[in-house]
């Protein structure tokens, strides 16, 4: 069964916690979905690649509200949301 991780605190506080987990899940070819808000996506994407020595983020997306909220549109057979 998939889980769900909730982490939430300042700015700067939750990434080594969050490489931490991302790297044990990444290990066990787990896939993963951050989501993140919207005007951090490509600096999240970044953090991951360098902080996990990653040469991509194959199996993980990083993800703000609205684009999840396409995805599941799209996977539910809505089509693309505006």
């Amino acid at each position: 069964m998939q889980s769900v991780h909730i982490l939430g605190g300042r700015a700067g506080q939750v990434l080594p916690h969050l490489l931490r987990m991302i790297g044990e899940e990444y290990a066990q070819r787990q896939r993963i979905i951050l989501l993140v808000p919207e005007q951090y996506t490509l600096q999240a994407e970044r953090e991951l690649i360098q902080g996990l020595n990653l040469p991509g983020l194959i199996d993980l997306d990083v993800l703000s509200p609205r684009r999840l909220s396409r995805r599941v549109a799209e996977r539910g057979g809505r089509g693309k949301l505006a």
